[in-house]
C-alpha cells in the first residue's frame, strides 16, 4: 500500500514538473518572440524611408505624430491608431510594427503621441487625440492620404480615448468638422468605465490609475463612450478576444448593442482564444494577421 501511495506521489510530482516546464518554456518562447517583434519594429522605425516623424499637431512639446505612407503617389485610405497602455504607459514608436503591417496593404498610418497619467487626466488626453484627428483631416492630403477615407480607433485605453474624441462635446468639435470620419474601430476597448471598474474589483484588482484619470467615480458616466449620445457616431468595427482577462469581451458586446439601438452600423468580430495583449501581438507576428486583414477591409469599405 505504501509503495503504491509513494508511486502516486512521485507520478504527481513528475506531472507538476512537466506542466511547469512546459509553462516556462512557452513563456520563454513568448518573450523571445516579443523581443524579436520589438527589434523588427525598431529597425523599421529607424530605416523606413516613407515615414515622417514627430510632426507637430499642436503647440505643446508632446503633441507630435508620425505618418507612414506607401512608396507611391497614389491616394490611400488613412488609419489613425491610438495606442493603449492603461492611460499611463506606451509611446508611438512602439507601434511602428502596426504601420509595417498596414502600409504594404495600401494604408497610410498616423500614430500620435498623447500625454499620459500622472501628467495628464481626462479630458486632456482626449483633447490630444482630438487635435491629432483634426490635424489628420486637415493635412493628410499632403502625404497622399484621402481625407474622406479616414478611420479612427485604437486598442484598450486607446479605444476609449479615440471614441471619446468623437463624442465628448468639449473636444469633439475638432473631429466633427467636414469631412466626416468614415469609420471607428475598437480593439479590446473599454467603453463603460463603471463596468470595467466593477470587473477589476470582482477579480481582486484595483484600478487607481483609471479612477484618477477619469476624476473619480462621479465622472465615470461622462467618460464612457457607451453612455453618450451615439446617433451620430460613425460606422463601427469592434474586435475582442474571447480569452481576454483584462477587459471582458462583454464590454464590446454591450457597446455594439448600444450602437445598434442608436441606429449606428456596428460589426463585432470575436477572436477565439485571444487574450488582451495577445490579440495585438499575434496580429504583428502572423502573415497575414486577422486583425490587420479586418482593419484593412474596414478602411477599404469607406465610400
Amino acid at each position: 500500500m505504501f509503495r503504491s501511495l509513494w508511486m502516486r506521489i512521485v507520478a504527481g510530482i513528475l506531472l507538476v514538473l512537466i506542466v511547469v516546464g512546459v509553462y516556462f518554456r512557452e513563456e520563454v518562447i513568448f518573450n523571445v518572440r516579443l523581443l524579436n517583434v520589438a527589434r523588427v519594429g525598431n529597425a523599421y522605425y529607424a530605416e523606413y524611408p516613407f515615414l515622417t516623424k514627430n510632426i507637430a499637431y499642436g503647440t505643446k512639446a508632446h503633441q507630435v505624430l508620425d505618418v507612414y505612407r506607401p512608396d507611391d503617389d497614389a491616394t490611400h485610405p488613412v488609419v489613425v491608431y491610438i495606442y493603449g497602455g492603461g492611460w499611463n504607459s506606451g509611446n508611438k514608436e512602439l507601434y511602428a510594427l502596426v504601420a509595417q503591417k498596414l502600409v504594404p496593404l495600401g494604408m497610410i498610418v498616423v500614430v500620435p503621441a498623447y500625454q499620459l497619467h500622472p501628467d495628464a487626466t481626462y479630458p486632456t488626453m482626449v483633447d490630444d487625440v482630438a487635435r491629432a484627428i483634426a490635424w489628420t483631416k486637415q493635412n493628410i492630403e499632403d502625404y497622399h492620404g484621402d481625407p474622406t477615407r479616414i478611420i479612427v480607433g485604437g486598442q484598450s485605453a486607446g479605444a476609449q480615448l479615440s471614441a471619446m474624441a468623437l463624442l465628448d462635446p468639449a473636444v469633439s468639435g475638432l473631429t466633427t468638422a467636414a469631412p466626416p470620419i468614415c469609420g471607428y474601430y475598437g480593439i479590446s476597448g473599454v467603453y463603460d468605465i463603471a463596468e470595467q471598474y466593477a470587473y477589476e474589483y470582482d477579480h481582486g484588482r484595483t484600478a487607481p490609475v483609471m479612477n484618477a484619470v477619469m476624476g473619480g467615480e462621479a465622472h465615470f458616466r461622462e467618460t464612457s463612450p457607451q453612455l453618450q449620445m451615439l446617433a451620430s457616431f460613425p460606422r463601427t468595427l469592434l474586435i475582442h478576444g474571447d480569452a481576454d482577462e483584462t477587459v471582458d469581451i462583454s464590454m464590446s458586446q454591450h457597446f455594439q448593442e448600444a450602437l445598434t439601438v442608436a441606429g449606428v452600423q456596428a460589426t463585432f468580430h470575436t477572436y477565439p482564444g485571444r487574450g488582451h495583449s495577445e490579440l495585438l501581438f499575434h496580429a504583428l507576428t502572423e502573415n497575414p494577421g486577422q486583425l490587420i486583414t479586418d482593419v484593412t477591409a474596414f478602411a477599404n469599405a469607406c465610400p
